[in-house]
């Protein structure tokens, strides 16, 4: 069923007539696990910078993170607080984010990650920060992985990537197949020199035979 929503979106958009977004940023953003961004933000690191920013009781917010979801906790907390005039429509498009999540990437220092993480709270829903906050862990949680979206993409998607482990190569074919028209064509991608594959997991084996 996931699938099939999103083959639909993909192939109709979301005013069902026809797609006009940006496939590459989309699969981006849906497997943020998979086309992974390093932000140097771990989950306490997150409630500490988040505290100061809604001049919440990080050890409340260290409690309530207990429950195991740090988007969940920050969320919560932003909903409460008085310190930022948050917003009640969103606003923000899914380019917007990309760019703030590229801009992140390249801090390093707590205060400049702060003041990043403060200024784009304050353009943000309480569901638009939630879903930030799991980007940046590189989890959604909406139990959709990347054979859901590839497959919706293509037939083969999924099976290409898992053959080459380079999601931009499959993309590029797809794109290259949408421009003409051949959706159902077929996709040629390959192990490359440089491009790490995925490693498969030892079984264990009761004898020197069997292994």
């Amino acid at each position: 069923l996931k699938t099939e929503i999103m083959q639909k979106f993909f192939s109709h958009g979301s005013d069902g007539t026809a797609f006009q977004g940006n496939i590459k940023l989309w699969v981006r953003l849906l497997l943020p696990g998979v086309i992974k961004r390093v932000y140097n933000l771990q989950s306490k690191q997150l409630i500490k910078i988040f505290s100061r920013i809604f001049k919440a009781e990080e050890e409340k917010m260290l409690e309530d993170l207990e429950k195991g979801d740090v988007a969940e906790t920050i969320a919560n907390f932003f909903e409460d607080t008085h310190a930022i005039n948050k917003t009640t429509k969103s606003k923000l498009t899914i380019y917007d984010v990309d760019e703030f999540l590229s801009k992140l990437t390249s801090m390093t220092k707590e205060d400049e990650q702060a003041h990043a993480l403060r200024d784009m709270s304050k353009t943000c829903t309480v569901n638009d920060l939630k879903m930030l906050i799991r980007l940046i862990k590189g989890d959604l949680r909406m139990n959709a992985g990347c054979k859901h979206v590839l497959d919706a993409l293509h037939k083969d998607a999924y099976e290409a990537f898992n053959s080459s482990r380079n999601i931009e190569a499959v993309i590029n074919q797809i794109l290259n197949l949408r421009k003409s028209h051949n959706l159902k064509g077929s996709l040629d991608v390959g192990a490359t020199v440089g491009q790490p594959v995925q490693p498969m997991l030892a079984m264990p084996c009761k004898s020197i035979e069997i292994a």
